[in-house]
């Protein structure tokens, strides 16, 4: 059997192809993205369905920058969900450096009520309440995507309202 001699290069070229994509493929991992603190709170539209935008700070420990293209969350507070949270445009995020993400939380009213009397003892007491955010984000680099999983449980209680203002 003979082996022309594009053949030949056509083996080699799809061989090193290959070899390159499984290389690149391994080296997109690293460390999940870590949450730090919500940093802000301000209210966008206030109604029946109401939106509220967060800045979030995040930090990324991994020494490549990356594209965050997604985040999906839902924001618990004294164990009842208060709402969900998006990210409202990509962000690049640079190496080992923390940045502040724009996020939209979205709630009804109703669950803002059903929080309304935690939220009074925190402001006039002394009390402090569980607030859990869980959620999904997904990163990009280059052709490569990754997804993170993020539980994030923070107490907050009267001082930590107001540093959000």
């Amino acid at each position: 059997m003979k082996f022309g001699r594009t053949s030949v290069l056509m083996k080699i070229k799809s061989l090193f192809l290959s070899g390159c994509i499984l290389m690149l493929t391994s080296c997109f991992s690293g460390k999940a993205i870590e949450y730090q603190k919500i940093k802000g709170l301000h209210p966008e539209k206030i109604g029946k369905e109401s939106v509220l935008l967060m800045d979030v700070e995040f930090y990324n420990p991994n020494s490549w920058g990356c594209t965050l293209t997604s985040m999906t969350s839902e924001i618990r507070f004294d164990n009842r969900l208060l709402g969900s949270c998006e990210l409202t445009k990509p962000v690049l995020l640079q190496p080992k450096h923390s940045q502040i993400w724009p996020c939209k939380l979205n709630v009804t009213t109703i669950e803002l009520i059903k929080s309304l009397p935690a939220g009074l003892e925190i402001i006039l007491g002394d009390k402090k309440v569980n607030a859990n955010i869980k959620g999904n984000i997904r990163i990009k680099k280059w052709i490569f995507s990754k997804n993170y999983k993020f539980d994030v449980n923070q107490q907050i209680d009267g001082q930590w309202l107001k540093n959000l203002y």
